[in-house]
């Protein structure tokens, strides 16, 4: 696909080559080369450039050798990019093919270094002519290379510098280079680039664009796309060119005539898919591979949607959280589930049948000693006579309350505190009364100190089977 024909250009605006008719001149590229360009026409010496990754340090430099192209007769300009020699020879070698100068018979250290000075001397000195060398990625340059960078300053005359010397490198080249004070010394300018701001992204995206022969008024980029741009890049020309290119890419496969803020996203997308080994795109947190990239703020519905889609539900992190919140909420339902209308059930019971309330330590264990045990079964229906027995009480004397209620203290169980309220021996079916009388107790064989358990009265005919002063019998 030729977008550039597709969108009548002259040329493609967002390429990656170090083109110096598409730099952009931000505040802090024009002061620098201002004040390299003064560094050399007064032959300073030595200028020192830092910059991150992708500031442009390297498009800079060619910027800088245009600027003097008018005034090549003067000016001999010789630009290093790959400084990672393994020994002095290699450099001092490299030097002497790169400036030209003719090779010494002899292959020593001495006569290389030699050959410069007299070159330096005869261009500088008699022809009047400036010679600079520019090294990029300075942060490559060993011990060695940086010693003989210092031998080579030391050429001069009473009134300036024979070799103009800028190196171009990442930040910490300055950590590499400040215990260094023979050459640290000798730094004429010093200037760090920084990152270019939202305004300036906007008119660096619309320079490069005219450059390219854009000459429409409607604008190719929307606002929000533009500022999308930044957000992602941080203002390092590198990355804004590679999200600008990609972004008009798939505008041209959606056959629309703007790039839009989901263009930029699917960029960032597809950017990430080759960065392995990256988990960051400028400062901002790449997703994880195949995930879009979404702005902050921006389709909140489809973060969530992809936080919790199938891939990521295999990441054991997710997957331990998720168990433990499965773990608590089942937790709490079952210690919680009875207990949100206790007290809407305990009221019903306390205003339908009143209660007495005691201490499960405090309740006497009633004896009958005259008493045969009571062996039959009170819920049976084949029962037709009442027991015969001290203290029977007839259904229409019995009082108030049809309840007891009762605290469970240390060491109780429901049967033990059953066995001391009713005098008859505790079956299933008691127990099975007293569990529907408790339906705030999700289990009886579980209770816990401080429980109020409430004991009904059972069914006629055996109404002795509770302990009569319970029940305010006397």
């Amino acid at each position: 696909m030729d977008y550039i024909k597709l969108l009548n250009l002259q040329s493609e605006p967002f390429s990656n080559s170090p083109d110096p008719s598409f730099f952009y001149l931000s505040r802090t590229y024009q002061d620098c080369l201002q004040n390299l360009e003064i560094s050399i026409r007064l032959r300073r010496g030595l200028n020192l450039v830092l910059g991150d990754i992708g500031t442009g340090k390297t498009t800079l430099s060619r910027a800088l050798i245009q600027q003097f192209q008018s005034e090549v007769d003067r000016f001999l300009f010789h630009l290093i990019l790959d400084p990672s020699f393994k020994s002095e020879s290699e450099f001092l070698y490299a030097l002497i093919m790169g400036f030209g100068i003719p090779r010494p018979d002899k292959k020593s250290l001495f006569a290389y270094k030699e050959a410069i000075r007299q070159f330096l001397l005869a261009e500088g000195l008699q022809k009047g002519r400036v010679i600079v060398l520019i090294v990029d990625e300075g942060q490559k340059l060993n011990d060695v290379c940086l010693e003989l960078l210092r031998d080579l300053l030391n050429f001069e005359t009473n009134q300036f510098k024979l070799l103009q010397l800028i190196i171009m490198a990442q930040k910490e080249f300055h950590d590499k280079i400040k215990d260094k004070r023979n050459l640290t010394d000798r730094i004429n300018t010093f200037h760090t680039i920084r990152p270019l701001d939202k305004i300036e992204t906007q008119d660096m995206i619309q320079f490069r664009l005219r450059k390219a022969g854009w000459t429409q008024n409607r604008p190719l980029f929307a606002p929000k796309a533009i500022a999308l741009i930044y957000q992602y890049s941080q203002g390092y020309p590198r990355k804004i060119i590679t999200l600008c290119h990609h972004s008009l890419l798939f505008m041209l496969i959606r056959q629309t005539d703007m790039v839009e803020p989901e263009m930029v996203e699917h960029a960032v997308s597809q950017l990430y898919e080759f960065q392995e080994d990256s988990h960051e795109i400028g400062n901002v947190p790449a997703p994880r591979m195949g995930v879009p990239l979404r702005f902050p703020g921006r389709y909140p519905w489809k973060r969530i949607r992809d936080f919790f889609s199938p891939k990521q539900l295999f990441n054991p992190v997710l997957s331990a959280v998720l168990i433990f919140l499965l773990f608590l909420t089942l937790l709490w339902g079952t210690r919680n589930m009875n207990w949100s209308n206790l007290d809407l059930r305990t009221s019903a019971i306390e205003e339908s049948f009143p209660t007495t309330e005691m201490d499960s330590q405090s309740l006497p264990v009633q004896a009958y000693e005259n008493k045969e045990p009571f062996d039959v079964d009170p819920y049976s229906s084949d029962v037709s006579e009442p027991l015969s027995s001290p203290g029977m009480i007839e259904e229409h004397q019995l009082p108030k309350p049809m309840f007891v209620a009762m605290t469970v203290s240390e060491g109780d169980t429901v049967f033990n505190m059953a066995s001391r309220i009713y005098n008859v021996q505790i079956n299933r079916r008691i127990l099975n009364q007293i569990r529907d009388a408790n339906p705030h107790i999700p289990d009886l064989d579980h209770i816990q100190v401080g429980d109020k358990i409430f004991f009904p009265k059972l069914p006629i005919p055996y109404q002795e089977v509770l302990s009569p002063e319970l029940f305010g019998v006397p």
